[in-house]
């Protein structure tokens, strides 16, 4: 019971990288292209945008 507590809690980790990854992906081409400021706010979670 404690193993599947410990694998749920680094699946949730897991998965809230991984979005995270993908939102900041996709706001990095829109922010470059309107030439908006880096480390925007995005859903309460803070972003550092960065070229490359």
């Amino acid at each position: 019971m404690n193993l599947l507590y410990v694998l749920l809690i680094v699946m949730d980790s897991f998965w809230c990288i991984l979005i995270a990854r993908l939102i900041t992906v996709s706001y990095k081409v829109t922010d470059h292209e309107l030439k908006l400021t880096p480390g925007r706010n995005y859903n309460g979670l803070i972003f550092e945008l960065k070229d490359g």
